[in-house]
């Protein structure tokens, strides 16, 4: 009987390892969505969520679903060619941030140039919601702006907009959830 114990013990000792090894991996991932809330996954995933979340609360009907599903996906592709050339213009300033001397001019103008983008973005943004709240009844829309203004970034652990407006940080760099539609 001693010499199976003595076999199973690196048996013993490896599964014991492997289950500390999984509990670890887990929890990290645990903890790095935490403070998200529903937010976790990718930004499909969230999407989802944020139209499931909608069509639960505001009661939407499957039709309006569809639209708003319609409306989002095109300015999902209106938006792409934007965010690219605003990831292009940051390279590009970093790089010339990086120079020995970088150009004053340069940088400011990439710099103003990321601005138009940001701002261009921003409108999409707002022309999404007025679309989206034109597919809404009177009732649904005074519900989504309870929602929206429920603890002043669009309702209990929802992050429409922080305080002071910035959306999805806790001011110590780590993420309070980016839901937004």
């Amino acid at each position: 009987m001693k010499k199976t114990t003595t076999q199973l013990k690196p048996v013993i000792v490896l599964v014991v390892a492997a289950c500390l090894l999984t509990a670890g991996v887990a929890m990290a991932k645990g903890q790095r969505g935490a403070g998200r809330g529903l937010c976790v996954d990718g930004p499909g995933d969230r999407a989802e969520m944020r139209i499931e979340r909608m069509t639960k609360n505001l009661d939407l009907s499957e039709d309006q679903v569809a639209v708003i599903m319609e409306i989002r996906e095109s300015y999902q592709q209106k938006n792409l060619e934007l965010k690219k050339e605003l990831m292009r213009l940051r390279n590009e300033r970093r790089g010339e941030m990086l120079e020995d001397n970088p150009s004053e001019k340069a940088v400011i103008d990439l710099t103003q140039q990321m601005g138009d983008l940001k701002t261009q973005l921003q409108v999409n943004r707002m022309k999404m919601r007025l679309e989206v709240g034109n597919q809404l009844t009177p009732e649904q829309r005074d519900k989504m702006l309870v929602m929206r203004a429920g603890s002043g970034k669009g309702g209990p652990g929802r992050g429409f907009a922080g305080p002071r407006g910035h959306r999805g940080h806790d001011g110590r760099g780590g993420s309070r959830g980016r839901c937004r539609l």
